[in-house]
């Protein structure tokens, strides 16, 4: 199984990321560099990379999200539930200053 990493730049003042491939993978951990502000990660997806992206939800209903700070690499216990995951974005609370998050994903 082949193990990649994608940089995920987070703009100063945005709040989410650009749109990332998660076609035949799926996240193993994300590297939350110094900088960082937020206290937690949210996932938008769509089907397509240019469709409209919507919150991510379990069957729940509560909102997917992940608990983090800076300096850490935090791996989610859902990954098998986030494999199924197309065109995605990384939501969070405004960023004051710019950020490369490092997502680690394995291929399917």
């Amino acid at each position: 199984m082949n193990v990649r990493s994608i940089a995920v730049p987070i703009a100063d003042g945005a709040t989410e990321s650009g749109v990332i491939d998660f076609n035949k993978v799926k996240i193993a951990g994300i590297y939350i560099p110094a900088g960082f502000e937020g206290t937690s990660l949210k996932f938008t997806s769509s089907p397509t990379k240019t469709g409209t992206q919507l919150p991510v939800y379990d069957d729940g209903g509560t909102e997917v999200d992940l608990v983090v700070a800076a300096e850490r690499y935090v791996v989610p216990t859902f990954t098998d539930d986030l494999a199924a995951l197309a065109f995605a974005k990384l939501v969070v609370e405004a960023q004051a200053g710019a950020v490369i998050l490092t997502v680690v994903v394995k291929e399917l």
